[in-house]
């Protein structure tokens, strides 16, 4: 979130993959729902996936903001990874899911994630981006 304090600043209300500031992210989702999609979210279900690793008191809160705040009608959480295989038309595999700052190997078996095999990877999109800048003005430099 940008927040004008004599020079702009840039907030990121999501950390390794987990909510870090609730008020930030509620305002990300305003944003998106009403100034973007321009929807009336009270007339709308959402479909919002989740990673393996959130805590359960984080899927709840998202879900009390949305019905609560947002006065949405119905709501879907599904797994993001069995979601991934679902939109190549498979419902068992391993998702490797690499973003900017979560990296999850997570199997999937007939639409059932197997949490207690999963694992984390602490090399991120955030640390590869940053490790490639400092190696491009490394070879800059030399």
């Amino acid at each position: 979130m940008v927040m004008k304090k004599g020079i702009l600043s840039l907030e990121r209300p999501v950390q390794r993959g987990a909510v870090t500031d609730w008020h930030d992210m509620e305002a990300i989702r305003n944003y998106i729902l009403h100034d973007e999609l321009k929807v009336a979210p009270e007339e709308h279900p959402v479909l919002m996936t989740d990673a393996i690793h959130n805590p359960r008191w984080g899927r709840a809160n998202t879900t009390q903001i949305l019905f609560e705040k947002f006065k949405v009608p119905a709501m879907y959480v599904p797994n993001e990874q069995a979601m991934c295989l679902y939109a190549s038309g498979r419902n068992s595999g391993v998702v490797l899911d690499s973003g900017y700052g979560l990296t999850q190997i997570v199997p999937v078996y007939e639409g059932y994630t197997l949490p207690y095999v999963a694992s984390k990877v602490k090399a991120v999109g955030s640390d590869i981006t940053s490790y490639l800048g400092q190696s491009l003005r490394y070879d800059e430099t030399h």
